[in-house]
C-alpha cells in the first residue's frame, strides 16, 4: 500500500518514463458512483503485484487529488461513472 491507501503494483521510486496508472474513481457508498472503484478492485485482483510498470489505485475524484496521483505516469486510464 502507498501513503494514500491505494495498492501500487510497482516498486516505489521506479523510473517514470513508461509507467501506467489504472485509476478507479468513485464512492463505494453510492451504487452508481462505485463503478470506477469496483473496476480498479477487479483489475487489482486479476493482475496483482506482478505486472511491471502498471499501478492500480483508487481515488474519490477530487481534482487536486487526481492530479497528484497521476503525476509521474506516462499513461493514465481513468475509470469513472457519470449519471445525468
Amino acid at each position: 500500500m502507498n501513503e494514500t491507501g491505494g495498492i501500487v503494483s510497482h516498486p516505489e521510486g521506479a523510473a517514470t518514463s513508461d509507467r501506467t496508472l489504472l485509476l478507479g474513481v468513485g464512492n463505494t457508498f453510492r451504487c452508481d458512483d462505485a463503478v470506477g472503484i469496483r473496476i480498479s478492485r477487479q483489475l487489482r485482483a486479476r493482475i496483482g503485484a506482478g505486472c511491471g510498470d502498471v499501478a492500480v489505485n483508487e481515488a474519490s475524484g477530487e481534482g487536486a487529488d487526481l492530479l497528484a496521483r497521476w503525476s509521474g505516469y506516462s499513461r493514465v486510464y481513468l475509470f469513472d461513472a457519470v449519471m445525468g
